[in-house]
């Protein structure tokens, strides 16, 4: 079954919605993430590359955004396992030249409560700024943006432009509208865990993934997997 997704807008940007309206974003603070490995180009300052992709979010002023970096022992998988984890991996769909695939999770109000972040290891990349190769840190920023509960802007300069070029390291720095995106969802001080940060599994959740498509919706053991199938941007 076809679902459709809307998204709000407010200035140029575009937050992500659940198909009944509510707005995605974290319900509680911080947002943690663990570097997984996975199938790793031979690249340097990978794990920098990350680090700066969610500090750039953590340091938006005016906005309720806290980043926290963690450790894993959980394979490099896209699963509901209560860890927030980004990795490279060569088994990527076929036909899609999609640089990075976030799948959030969501409880039924929207507020998220799991993502991972996969990159596809047969792209180009590059950390140096090499012109032929895309730029990691650009990339990872902008799918922080999404996990964030960020959607596409029009805004041809933002980081959460849907389309990407090769050495487009501008990218990694927050453009005005990428900010005033991260103030309008986090305005307000979100609740603070009472445990160690892992979070629920949630009864739904919502994929984002740079690639064609429409979005679609699977029941998997027990859990309404809501797919949202970016445009082709970042691939081109």
């Amino acid at each position: 079954m076809l679902t459709t997704f809307s998204l709000s807008t407010a200035l140029a940007f575009e937050v992500q919605k659940m198909p009944t309206g509510e707005e995605m974003r974290w319900g509680q603070m911080p947002v943690s993430y663990a570097w997984a490995g996975g199938a790793v180009p031979t690249l340097s300052g990978v794990e920098d590359a990350i680090d700066e992709s969610f500090t750039a979010w953590g340091d938006v002023t005016d906005a309720y955004v806290s980043i926290d970096e963690r450790t894993t022992q959980l394979a490099p998988v896209v699963a509901l396992d209560d860890e927030n984890l980004v990795f490279f991996t060569e088994d990527w769909p076929k036909g899609n030249e999609a640089l990075a695939i976030t799948t959030t999770w969501t409880d039924d109000t929207g507020a998220i409560v799991q993502y991972d972040i996969h990159i596809n290891a047969s792209i180009a990349w590059s950390t140096t700024n090499e012109p032929d190769a895309y730029d990691l840190q650009a990339a990872i920023t902008h799918e922080v943006g999404h996990v964030l509960g960020l959607g596409h802007t029009d805004v041809a300069d933002a980081t959460m432009f849907a389309k990407h070029e090769p050495a487009d390291v501008h990218r990694r720095e927050l453009h005005a509208d990428d900010i005033h995106a991260t103030r309008y969802l986090y305005d307000e001080p979100p609740a603070e865990p009472e445990d160690t940060g892992t979070f629920e599994p949630a009864p739904g959740g919502l994929g984002c993934r740079v690639g064609p498509g429409a979005p679609t919706r699977t029941t998997l053991a027990g859990l309404l997997l809501l797919t949202l199938l970016r445009r082709r941007g970042d691939a081109r």
